[in-house]
């Protein structure tokens, strides 16, 4: 029992005096005392106003018990602004906290003894005297203490059974309050044979040791795991302690979820975040610098006369190319690409991302999609058709040819026509021409040819809009005079092809 406690026993009659003497001063009622005999039970036996002062100071008791037990917190020798995600300080706090003279059981034994003030009575209470079928019961009920004082065993009977009623109070305003902590290390304040009490820290089933176990594995399992990860090595998953550690946290008394909890969070937090920047510089390292050399400043990411090698694009943008291969490998589990952006799916690995290395990927998979007929192609390849629904009224013939492929219109109906580009064996050439009223012996031609010719092409229009989310129109001037070509095909998710490449970007040069 506290100190605190048998002081406040000490006091309390004095103080209850005092308190009736002030309110029969105030009241004007004089106050009846108790006979002289009974205060040789005092520490025994309280009146109903010492019974009503002593629940009010309990209740203050617990409030401030438990008011300072949840502001227990494992207090940081270094803020984690001044080191980052270095788990230095955190693993050598867990360390500690985990080895077997854990600071942890001294101080959950001491909070455990202070806010244990009675024996377990909830055992004990049917074995208590019942006051009412003893004679000694009935003569102090009704305030005739002669017999009793006479009669020895009488007394003792009375004693014990009062001292129940005291512990009674107390258990039930205090211990019970604190059971799960005491359960936790094992206090057991019922009374043993002999008078003994086990006291915290005893026995075989001691929850707190179990948990200062589980603890230690996690700190072995993670040392482990940071080691693995500095040589490459995947992404530590939640191991059968934490994930323990973690569900029966939730019933828990403070403060020890406050002081584990957020501990455990931090580091694997941390290391979450290790393994985001080593996979980010991993993606520009093997990614990124291959990126940069083939395609950055080259058609048809830049308006640039140097192109691209066909082959080398689709290496590596392709199905189970470079990129999809890498990503299949490394972070397909990790990655939600059911939204746009694409985020991760751990809510740990978020925040310290760089953001830019998942759109990297995100658009990596939009042109494998978009040029590689949804990923089912293992070569750039498009089947789109073509019409031409008007003409400026001087243009009398149009004509268009794409590898073979022709296309003439004259100013009537409109019909489509279907083209493949590119064709094997062919030079990918596209020729448009124009016959104009102005000059009906010679025409107006122009010519692309090469790997890119259908992008260079689409780039050569004066105005290009979409008109759905498959369609787009796009608008050549031969002098001042106009054409218009409806395109259904090349385009993906609303956006026409060729500025999608314009918008990429590699890893390496955000």
């Amino acid at each position: 029992m506290p100190a605190i406690i048998r002081f406040l026993k000490k006091k309390l009659t004095e103080y209850v005096k005092t308190i009736q003497s002030e309110d029969s001063w105030i009241t004007g009622q004089k106050n009846e005392g108790r006979k002289v005999e009974i205060k040789q039970l005092d520490g025994f036996y309280m009146t109903e106003t010492e019974e009503a002062v002593l629940k009010l100071y309990l209740q203050e008791y617990v409030a401030t018990w438990n008011q300072f037990l949840n502001g227990i917190q494992l207090k940081k020798l270094v803020p984690d602004g001044a080191v980052g995600n270095d788990t230095t300080f955190d693993m050598y706090a867990l360390q500690i906290l985990s080895s077997p003279d854990s600071p942890l059981i001294d101080m959950m034994t001491q909070i455990a003894h202070e806010t244990a003030v009675s024996v377990d009575f909830a055992k004990q209470e049917s074995e208590m005297p019942d006051l009412s079928q003893t004679q000694a019961g009935r003569n102090l009920t009704t305030g005739r203490m002669g017999s009793v004082a006479r009669n020895l065993k009488d007394i003792k009977t009375v004693k014990d059974a009062l001292s129940q009623r005291e512990k009674k109070i107390l258990y039930d305003n205090v211990d019970r309050r604190f059971g799960a902590l005491h359960r936790l290390v094992n206090l057991d304040t019922s009374p043993k044979p002999g008078g003994r009490v086990m006291q915290a820290g005893q026995g075989s089933d001691n929850g707190l040791v179990k948990i200062i176990n589980m603890l230690g594995d996690q700190h072995n399992y993670l040392v482990i795991k940071e080691s693995t990860m500095e040589d490459g090595s995947a992404l530590p998953f939640p191991s059968e302690a934490e994930k323990r550690l973690k569900a029966e946290s939730r019933l828990w008394p403070a403060p020890l979820k406050a002081i584990i909890m957020p501990l455990l969070g931090g580091i694997s937090t941390k290391l979450s975040q290790q393994f985001t920047a080593q996979s980010n510089e991993a993606v520009k390292l093997e990614l990124g610098d291959m990126c940069v050399a083939s395609f950055q400043g080259s058609y048809p990411f830049a308006n640039s006369e140097e192109e691209v090698s066909l082959e080398e694009f689709e290496v590596f943008f392709g199905p189970n190319g470079i990129v999809d291969a890498y990503f299949k490998e490394n972070m397909v589990k990790l990655v939600d690409t059911t939204t746009s952006p694409w985020r991760y799916k751990r809510e740990d690995l978020r925040g310290n991302e760089d953001k830019e290395v998942l759109r990297f990927f995100e658009q990596a998979q939009e042109i494998k999609k978009a040029f590689f007929r949804n990923g089912m192609s293992e070569n750039i390849s498009f089947s789109f058709t073509a019409s031409i629904p008007a003409l400026s009224p001087r243009i009398l013939q149009f004509g268009m040819n794409i590898n073979g492929t022709n296309l003439t219109y004259k100013h009537g109906p409109v019909w489509p026509k279907s083209f493949k580009w590119p064709e094997a064996d062919s030079e990918n050439t596209i020729t448009m021409n124009a016959v104009s009223a102005d000059n009906a012996e010679s025409s107006d031609e122009r010519v692309l040819m090469g790997e890119w010719s259908l992008l260079r092409w689409m780039d050569m229009a004066s105005e290009q809009k979409m008109t759905s989310a498959a369609k787009q129109v796009i608008v050549y001037k031969f002098g001042d005079q106009k054409v218009s070509i409806n395109i259904n095909g090349l385009n993906y998710k609303g956006k026409p092809i060729n500025t999608m490449l314009k918008k990429f970007k590699c890893p390496t040069s955000i």
